[in-house]
């Protein structure tokens, strides 16, 4: 059993309101049960900065290192397995020692902080599983397919298979079928404006 529970890792980034990505970071507990996220960040929430350890908890963005992309996925299960592992959890554990609370703040030691940029550095060199993109700034669309005539029960049908074949190859669309299937919806109306012209 890991001395550090791994409470959660979330792999899909997501996109704010003017299409912003969140990107990640690792979070650690240190205090009660020691415990440790990973976990998306709006990218509105620009007040957490490298190296910053406040509140009792250590924030820390995973620089990631494979792909050159704004919103890369990670690889759930890669991250939980190092995070798992004996050389991971000696750095946490390293991490939580090293952390002393003072009128109610908390402070890390050298050690700690050396600890969280090593682990946070190993996360950013797993592969990532993919990118994710919108759905309308999507390169593959619209499929060959896709007419004018399409029905909506053909459509849904395509914006499946559009998300399937993008998954295969890691390329993650953000909100799904229902993202594919609107935009695929939009493509069919200028395809039958351009029918009747």
């Amino acid at each position: 059993m890991s001395k550090i529970k791994i409470a959660d890792v979330e792999y899909m980034p997501s996109f704010d309101s003017i299409g912003r990505p969140s990107y990640p970071v690792l979070a650690l507990y240190p205090c009660n049960a020691p415990r440790v996220e990973v976990h998306y960040v709006k990218a509105f929430r620009s007040s957490i900065g490298d190296d910053e350890y406040h509140d009792r908890i250590a924030v820390v963005p995973i620089p990631i290192n494979d792909v050159d992309a704004e919103a890369p996925v990670l690889d759930e299960s890669a991250v939980r397995t190092y995070l798992e592992s004996p050389e991971a959890q000696d750095k946490l554990q390293t991490a939580v020692d090293g952390y002393s609370e003072f009128d109610r703040r908390g402070a890390w030691s050298p050690e700690a902080q050396v600890a969280l940029e090593e682990l946070v550095d190993a996360i950013g060199d797993i592969p990532t599983a993919g990118v994710l993109y919108t759905a309308d700034g999507f390169g593959d669309f619209p499929p060959d397919e896709l007419t004018s005539e399409t029905t909506d029960e053909e459509l849904r049908a395509l914006a499946e298979q559009c998300l399937r074949e993008s998954e295969a190859d890691g390329e993650y669309i953000d909100g799904g079928a229902d993202a594919v299937e609107f935009v695929l919806q939009g493509r069919r109306e200028d395809l039958r404006e351009d029918a009747t012209e």
